[in-house]
């Protein structure tokens, strides 16, 4: 018998399409391959309906239903649908992107198995040979962990041709496991943390709602113990035999995260984050649809991850520019964490020292509610803040003399320092003093950075790469030089400076090895003196109790950008990194190093804090009718042609620019990196005081794209819609 259903395919055209599937009817939810055109995809089956306008003679036929059972449940489905209605994007694209990489093939959606061993003789009874070391082996191994598992045989050097000779003695069997890549087991063995007064609030207001929505602001200044409160409300929730799915920025955080949350959960925990592969991203993503897990962290993509039991949803670090996807679908992980509380009615946590204007703003209009943590846990006291006039005072490689003073104080302390430096590699360009030639990029709007220790000079933008030239290519002579300095030539000169002391780096390119980011922790956290160097990966959420000075090497590459939003951005980031400094018994101090100290904002941050930042920063927004005052969305355009697509921006302006009348169109202008990876890029900006007047132009203009004479239009153009933007350039 056919049936007639409907399927959500990966492809850029909106909505869903009929096929034909013979036999027994599929269930809504499963995977399914069809062809689309002349190629095969895989999809999704959306529903049991059918578009009476699509002639049956034109309908196709399924070619194969791949699973038993769905892989989207009715919920997940209206997650997706969501998410394709506010920004804009194909059902099925949003679809293939809630799924691992695995499933969006033909990979069964199946967690697998491994085979365990155990004893099945008292080992009393067992006669050994003592010549025979791996069965020895074996025996100790089971003594002490009670059983093997197939994935602990080449850990432990265990012999398989051992355990198959006890087995076949039936001195061992086995039975078969579910095996979970990655699963932790916590194991409790911290008590909770006795809660201070504002701690105590903060959690049981959260606790007496937790069986419904409402989206809680925890702003708690850095030190504050935001994460102890974290910690006692998801053991509460866990132990009502509810999930939790907690959301950190950068994988970066994940170690120290899953530690605490091992050392004071009794849960089954996975993380799911990109450096996975994408089988054992796969079967993590199983074990939570499955219920198998209690405890899902993981980054911006985790949100997607179906949990049939869940309780709650903890943001941390909900300002962060990492949680907004920027190509593609561009979806910001924590307002779709909103999105997804409100849909299935449970309590969500957006946890900051520096909450993003917009929380800010939703708490204003009372649709979220503000905690606040206005104080340090414990003995810790908030860091002295101080500037250093660069005007004033000689430097050299970035570090002031003053500087370089305070931290040998504290380095004869038995402390640790920080320096804060937000630009990788060696230097940020490199030039000729004969001629003035600018290693610059061919294919970017932008200047080669310089890595020393790669003997390369790398494009940041493109990744495109060349040998570091002995001469300089305009005019032959070998005058090359450095200009400005990187973490890397940051590192070179303190380590000069400062030969007994460790010096430890943390950027990009010093933990691009699988757990060298841990081993750099790991030497921190032993508390010897040292010197940290790093990007913001060392600025974010990192506790450690011995660093009593942290400095900002270039505080005024904050402050200057022709983006809205950077002033903000650069304020979160002095505080987050400001932070870092005196959490533990000693007091901390931050220093400044600055050209322009008498800055309004330097000066406004120093004396009223975040909060008083926050407020005036929200009154300029009002002004000058700016997010969060008004909505907005970016369309951008790129090609490697330049008047191509200057005249297809240009049509689009003139075509929507008067379509509503509570709706500005502005542009086209070019993008501050107007040419990037070899195309020539564009902006059209779009802005209402309304949000569905917003989606309404927008709604338009994607189907005037995706008509005949808009493909033509669109021809050798990649476009993107960006609802929301965080960033302009």
């Amino acid at each position: 018998m056919k049936h007639r259903i409907q399927v959500a395919l990966p492809v850029y055209l909106d909505g869903v399409f009929d096929y034909f599937v013979e036999g027994n009817l599929p269930e809504i939810g499963v995977r399914v391959e069809v062809k689309f055109q002349s190629r095969s995809l895989i999809g999704v089956v959306w529903s049991h309906n059918s578009n009476a306008n699509v002639a049956e003679n034109k309908i196709k036929s399924v070619l194969d239903v791949l699973d038993e059972e769905p892989v989207l449940s009715k919920s997940n489905q209206l997650f997706c649908e969501n998410i394709s209605s506010y920004y804009e994007h194909s059902l099925g694209e949003v679809v293939q992107l809630a799924l691992p990489v695995n499933l969006r093939k033909k990979t069964a959606a199946k967690l697998e198995k491994e085979k365990v061993y155990f004893l099945v003789q008292n080992k009393e009874e067992i006669k050994t040979n003592p010549s025979a070391k791996q069965q020895t082996k074996i025996f100790d191994f089971l003594d002490k962990n009670k059983k093997i598992k197939t994935s602990d045989l080449n850990t432990n050097n265990i012999s398989a041709s051992s355990l198959k000779t006890l087995v076949n003695r039936k001195i061992i069997a086995f039975t078969e496991e579910l095996k979970i890549p990655g699963l932790l087991q916590g194991k409790q063995q911290e008590a909770a943390k006795t809660l201070n007064v504002e701690q105590q609030r903060a959690l049981h207001s959260i606790l007496k709602q937790s069986n419904t929505f409402i989206c809680w602001l925890l702003h708690g200044i850095t030190g504050s113990g935001k994460t102890e409160v974290y910690l006692q409300l998801m053991s509460q929730i866990i132990a009502s035999g509810q999930q939790v799915l907690m959301l950190v920025p950068e994988i970066g955080l994940a170690p120290q995260t899953i530690k605490r949350l091992q050392q004071r959960l009794a849960a089954k925990m996975v993380v799911l984050h990109s450096a996975m592969t994408d089988r054992e991203r796969t079967q993590a993503w199983l074990a939570a649809k499955k219920g198998l897990v209690d405890v899902v962290i993981g980054t911006r993509s985790a949100i997607f991850t179906p949990l049939t039991r869940l309780g709650l949803i903890v943001v941390d670090e909900e300002h962060d520019l990492s949680y907004k996807q920027q190509d593609k679908l561009r979806y910001h992980a924590r307002d779709i964490a909103v999105l997804k509380a409100k849909q299935l009615q449970v309590p969500i946590v957006l946890g900051s020292a520096t909450p993003s204007l917009e929380s800010l703003y939703n708490v204003q209009q009372q649709r979220y509610r503000l905690l606040s943590l206005s104080s340090r846990a414990g003995n810790a006291r908030p860091p002295a803040w101080e500037l250093i006039d660069l005007r004033k005072v000689p430097q050299q490689a970035g570090l002031s003399q003053p500087l370089i003073e305070r931290m040998r104080l504290h380095l004869n302390r038995g402390e640790q320092v920080m320096l804060f430096l937000n630009r990788r590699g060696f230097s940020p360009a490199l030039m000729c003093y004969h001629c003035g030639w600018l290693a610059d990029c061919k294919r970017c709007d932008a200047r080669y950075t310089l890595h020393q220790q790669l003997g390369k000079l790398i494009c940041h933008h493109c990744d495109s790469q060349r040998t570091l030239p002995l001469i300089c290519p305009a005019c032959q002579q070998a005058d090359l030089h450095p200009l400005g300095i990187g973490t890397e030539r940051l590192e070179q000169h303190v380590t000069e400076q400062f030969s007994e002391t460790a010096v430890i780096r943390i950027d990009k390119d010093s933990t691009r090895k699988k757990g060298v980011l841990e081993q750099k922790l790991r030497a921190i956290h032993t508390a010897e003196p040292a010197i940290l160097i790093g990007t913001q990966m060392l600025a974010k959420g990192h506790h450690f109790p011995n660093v009593t000075l942290v400095a900002v090497v270039d505080a005024d590459g904050m402050l200057f950008s022709s983006d809205f939003r950077a002033m903000e951005k650069g304020t979160q980031l002095l505080i987050q990194v400001g932070g870092r400094s005196g959490r533990g018994e000693k007091p901390g101090t931050v220093l400044l190093q600055t050209c322009h100290p008498e800055h309004p904002q330097i000066q406004l941050l120093l004396k009223s804090g975040y909060q008083g930042f926050a407020e005036n920063e929200l009154s300029t927004r009002k002004q000058l009718a700016l997010p969060p005052y008004q909505y907005m969305a970016l369309f951008r355009a790129e090609a490697t042609q330049h008047d191509q697509v200057k005249q297809m921006m240009e049509t689009l302006v003139q075509q929507f620019k008067n379509q509503l009348q509570n709706v500005a169109v502005s542009g086209p202008i070019p993008a501050v990196m107007f040419k990037r990876q070899g195309r020539y890029r564009y902006q059209i900006l779009i802005q209402s005081d309304r949000r569905s007047s917003l989606h309404q132009l927008i709604k338009r203009l994607r189907e005037q794209l995706n008509t005949k004479k808009g493909r033509k239009l669109a021809r050798n153009v990649r476009w993107s819609l960006d609802v929301d933007p965080q960033e302009m350039v």
